[in-house]
C-alpha cells in the first residue's frame, strides 16, 4: 500500500492465490482480483514461458482495505488472462483477455467474451461480447459506460497491435465504436479524471514480433 500523504509503502496480506496477467478493481473499498495465469501445481518447471505448461485462472479473490484480509469469491466462468475488468452500478464486467497461454506470438488466443459478476448475488452472468477480440488492452469507466482501449492479437504467423476503441453500455448491453487512440499499444495504463480517460505510454509492437518499442505516448479522450 502507498501512502499519498507520506509517500511511503506498506507491506499487507498477501494474495492467497499467486497469480501474473490478472485484473483488478474497486468496490465499495475492496478490491477484487480476477483470473490469471500460473505455474500448474504438477508441472515441473521454475517460470512460465510461450509454449510451457500454464494453468489458466478464474479465481476471485477480494481485499478488504478496511479490515486488511483477504474472501474468496464465485469464479469467473472463462479462465483467462490479459483482461480488464470494471465496476459499474453494483456489477463487475470483466472483457477479453486470452486463453491457451498467457503469452501472445502464436501461443494464445484472443477471446471477446464479456461475463458479469454480480456483487449482490456472488454470481455470474455473460452478457453482449466485445465485437474485437483484443489482449492486453486498458479500460476506464466514463459516465456508467466502459471504454477498452488498444491491445494486441496474433493471426496465424502475423502479429498486430490495435488503435481500437470500442465502448460498452451495461444499461443497455449494446457495444458501440469511439474515436480511435492515434498510437496502436497495448501494456499501457489507463486512468478516468471527471470525464477524461488518459492512456498513458505502452508497447507498440505484438509480444514474440521482436524486440518489444515501449513509447512514452500519452493521450486523452473526452466523450
Amino acid at each position: 500500500m502507498f501512502d499519498l500523504d507520506k509517500q511511503t509503502w506498506t507491506r499487507l496480506p498477501d494474495m492467497p492465490t499467486p497469480r501474473g496477467a490478472l485484473a483488478a478493481t474497486v468496490a465499495d473499498g475492496k478490491i477484487y482480483v480476477i483470473g490469471g495465469a500460473k505455474i500448474p501445481a504438477n508441472a515441473n518447471i521454475d517460470a512460465l514461458t510461450g509454449g510451457s505448461a500454464v494453468e489458466l485462472l478464474g479465481t476471485v479473490e477480494v481485499f478488504d482495505t478496511k479490515t486488511q484480509t483477504w474472501a474468496t469469491r464465485r469464479p469467473m466462468p472463462t479462465p483467462r488472462n490479459h483482461m480488464d475488468a470494471s465496476h459499474v452500478d453494483g456489477k463487475i464486467y470483466v472483457i477479453g483477455g486470452r486463453v491457451g497461454s498467457c503469452f501472445s506470438g502464436g501461443w494464445s488466443t484472443n477471446i471477446f467474451m464479456n461475463e458479469a459478476y454480480d456483487i449482490a448475488t456472488d454470481t455470474w452472468a455473460t452478457r453482449a461480447p466485445m465485437p474485437t477480440p483484443r489482449s492486453g488492452t486498458a479500460s476506464g469507466v466514463i459516465d456508467g459506460k466502459i471504454s477498452v482501449l488498444g491491445g494486441e492479437g496474433w493471426l496465424d504467423d502475423f502479429g498486430g497491435v490495435f488503435r481500437t476503441h470500442e465502448i460498452y453500455d451495461p444499461k443497455t448491453n449494446v457495444w458501440t465504436r469511439a474515436a480511435r487512440m492515434s498510437k496502436p499499444r497495448h501494456g499501457f495504463a489507463a486512468a478516468v479524471i471527471g470525464r477524461k480517460l488518459y492512456a498513458v505510454s505502452g508497447v507498440n509492437n505484438a509480444g514474440g514480433a521482436g524486440t518489444l518499442s515501449v513509447i512514452s505516448d500519452n493521450e486523452v479522450y473526452e466523450p
